[in-house]
């Protein structure tokens, strides 16, 4: 016979649950596992390596306080975070290293002559505002330097807007444990 709970049993059931669920993603965080729920890669599960920065690998990155993150942020394109000045961690693709050449206008991103997969910028977002994109024209990537873009969400805050990176800001690469895209 299927008998309905009592407030108090539920309460103490929804409890239970948010203790076990919080617990479980402080294991997985401590564990070196990631979530990645942003498009800008495959959504899904990754795991946080020792493996050198080349270019096709996954990585995440804490993205500097200063514009156009923070002006990113206050729109909704990163979210809030544990990084400087309350950014959310980003999980990008590694499009270019130091002394690749690179080209970024109207067409999208050219690396080494190259043109990256939906990488041609919007002038403006989805409600009208003025989009920051970053041109470049046959550019040498200077030693420490890094070019960050989607795995292929044309609608990705990436490179195409805030242009190369230090690779201090990477902190980990990460490879993908268990992904949905």
């Amino acid at each position: 016979m299927l008998t309905s709970l009592s407030s108090q049993q539920f309460l103490l059931s929804f409890w239970i649950f948010v203790v076990l669920a919080l617990s479980t993603l402080a294991f997985v965080q401590h564990a070196g596992f990631r979530i990645n729920t942003s498009p800008s890669i495959p959504i899904g599960i990754y795991r946080i390596t020792s493996e050198p920065i080349k270019v096709g690998n996954y990585v995440l990155l804490c993205p500097e306080n200063k514009e156009p993150f923070i002006t990113a942020q206050k729109r909704g394109y990163i979210g809030a975070g544990y990084c400087p000045g309350g950014l959310s961690y980003m999980f990008k693709r590694v499009a270019a290293l130091p002394n690749d050449i690179i080209t970024m206008n109207d067409k999208g991103l050219h690396v080494n002559g190259k043109l990256y997969p939906n990488s041609k910028p919007f002038h403006h977002d989805a409600l009208n505002r003025t989009l920051p994109i970053w041109h470049a024209n046959k550019t040498r990537l200077k030693a420490g330097e890094v070019v960050l873009m989607t795995q292929g969400d044309k609608n990705s805050f990436d490179a195409r807007y805030f242009g190369p990176l230090p690779q201090q800001q990477i902190i980990s690469v990460v490879q993908p444990v268990l992904t949905w895209q």
